[in-house]
C-alpha cells in the first residue's frame, strides 16, 4: 500500500453536488433535440411560395430626339419564359427548400453522440461506486487487525494511518461517483454485451446501403437540375417582343407604332461557360462521393475492429476471473491463525475487488467503442430519435 499526502488537498478541492436522479436515455435524447430546436421553429412554409413567371422581364425605355419632348420615343419590351425554363426554375427552388429542411434536421442531431457518452459515463460511475462501497469493509478490517498488538506488544501506527488515508480517499471517490443515482430499471435497460455481439453479427451479414447515398444522389440531382435550367435558358429561341411608339405628338396621324421581335441564334453548349462549369461540378461531386464512400468503409472497418478488440479483452479478463474464482472459494473457507495471515487474506480480497473494477472498465470500454461504431454507421443522423444503447 502507498502512502499519500495529497488526500488533504483532495478533501478541500472536491465539491460534492447534491445527488440527482438519472433518467432513461430516451429522456436525454428528446431533451437534446428540444434544446437544439429552440429558436429554430421556422419552416420552409414561412417563405414566399415561388411562382415561376411566364414573363421573365418587362422593360420600359424612352429616348429623346433633339431634346424635344414632342419627338420623344417610347419602347416597351417583354422577355417571355418558356415552359421548360419555368419547370426547372420550380425544380431548383424546390431543391433549395429540400436542402433547407435537411439542414434543419441535421442540426437536431448535432452533439447527439455526446449525449450517449455522458449518459453511459453516469451509468458506470454508479456501478463503480457500488463496487467501491463493498471495499469499505476491507479497509475497516485492516484497521482493526493493525490496531491489535503484535508479539512484541507494538501497534503498526504508520500502517494504520496509511490505511485510514486510503479509506478517506475511497470515500471521496464514492461521493464523486454518486452524484447521479440510476435506479435498477435504468441500469437494467442498458444493452447487454451479448446484445451488442448479436448486432455486430447482424450488421456484418446485412451491411445495408451507404448511409449518405440519398444525400449524395440529391446533391447530384441539384446540379443536374441547375444544368437543365441553364440549358433551357440557352435554348430559348424567342428572345423578346418590343413595341415602339414614336413622335411627333402634335401630328397624330404621323405618330408611328412599330413592333419588333428578337430571336436567338443557337450556339454549341461548349460556348456556354456556366453550363461547362456545372458539368465540371457534377464530375467533382461524383469524385467526392466515391471518396466519401471509401472513407465510410474505412471508418466503419476501424470502428468494428476496435469494438471487437474491446469485446475480446473483456472476455479474456472475465475468463481469467472465472478461473481464479475457485481460489476465492478456498480463501473463504480458510481460517487464518496469525495477524500476518489475516492481513494477507484481506489484501487478496482487495486484489479480487480490483480485478472486478478492471473488468468494469473493460466493460465500459465496450460500450464506448459501440457508440463509436454507431457513429461510424451514421446511426445518430439517420435514426436520431431512437435509443440505440438500451433494450
Amino acid at each position: 500500500m502507498r502512502f499519500y499526502f495529497t488526500w488533504l488537498i483532495l478533501i478541500f478541492a472536491c465539491s460534492i453536488s447534491a445527488q440527482e436522479k438519472l433518467e432513461d436515455l430516451s429522456f436525454y435524447i428528446e431533451q437534446h433535440s428540444d434544446k437544439l430546436a429552440a429558436g429554430r421553429n421556422s419552416s420552409s412554409g414561412d417563405l414566399l411560395d415561388y411562382k415561376a413567371p411566364w414573363i421573365d422581364r418587362m422593360e420600359f425605355r424612352t429616348e429623346t430626339r433633339d431634346w424635344e419632348l414632342v419627338q420623344q420615343e417610347y419602347q416597351f419590351r417583354l422577355r417571355p419564359n418558356t415552359p421548360k425554363v419555368r419547370k426547372y426554375q420550380k425544380q431548383v427552388y424546390q431543391d433549395l427548400l429540400t436542402e433547407l429542411e435537411a439542414t434543419k434536421a441535421a442540426v437536431k442531431t448535432y452533439g447527439l453522440k455526446k449525449v450517449y457518452e455522458n449518459w453511459l459515463e453516469k451509468i458506470f460511475e454508479d456501478r463503480r461506486a457500488d463496487l467501491l462501497v463493498n471495499s469499505r469493509s476491507y479497509y475497516d478490517d485492516l484497521v482493526k487487525v493493525l490496531s491489535s498488538t503484535n508479539q512484541k506488544g507494538e501497534i503498526d501506527a504508520l500502517e494504520i494511518i496509511e490505511v485510514k488515508i486510503e479509506r478517506e480517499e475511497l470515500e471521496l471517490k464514492i461521493k464523486n461517483l454518486q452524484k447521479d443515482l440510476a435506479n435498477p430499471d435504468i441500469q437494467n435497460s442498458l444493452l447487454s454485451i451479448e446484445d451488442i455481439k448479436g448486432k455486430i453479427l447482424i450488421d456484418s451479414d446485412n451491411p445495408g446501403l451507404y448511409p449518405s447515398i440519398a444525400s449524395d444522389l440529391f446533391d447530384l440531382q441539384k446540379i443536374e437540375n441547375k444544368y437543365a435550367l441553364e440549358k433551357a435558358e440557352k435554348n430559348k429561341a424567342f428572345e423578346f417582343a418590343q413595341v415602339t411608339y414614336r413622335g411627333p405628338h402634335d401630328e397624330i396621324w404621323q405618330e408611328r407604332i412599330s413592333m419588333s421581335l428578337a430571336f436567338r441564334i443557337p450556339r454549341g453548349e461548349r460556348t456556354n461557360f456556366d453550363m461547362l462549369e456545372l458539368q465540371i461540378d457534377k464530375m467533382m461531386e461524383q469524385e467526392q462521393i466515391a471518396e466519401r464512400k471509401l472513407d465510410y468503409q474505412n471508418s466503419l472497418g476501424s470502428a468494428t475492429e476496435d469494438l471487437q478488440e474491446a469485446i475480446d479483452a473483456y472476455d479474456e479478463k472475465k475468463e481469467m476471473i472465472a478461473q481464479l474464482a475457485k481460489y476465492g472459494d478456498i480463501l473463504e473457507k480458510y481460517n487464518p491463525s496469525t495477524k500476518g495471515e489475516i492481513i494477507k487474506l484481506i489484501s487478496l480480497k482487495m486484489d479480487a475487488m480490483d480485478g472486478q473494477l478492471d473488468l468494469l472498465r473493460l466493460e465500459e470500454n465496450i460500450y464506448e467503442r459501440y457508440i463509436d461504431y454507431l457513429d461510424a454507421r451514421s446511426i445518430f443522423s439517420t435514426q436520431p430519435t431512437i435509443s440505440h444503447l438500451t433494450k
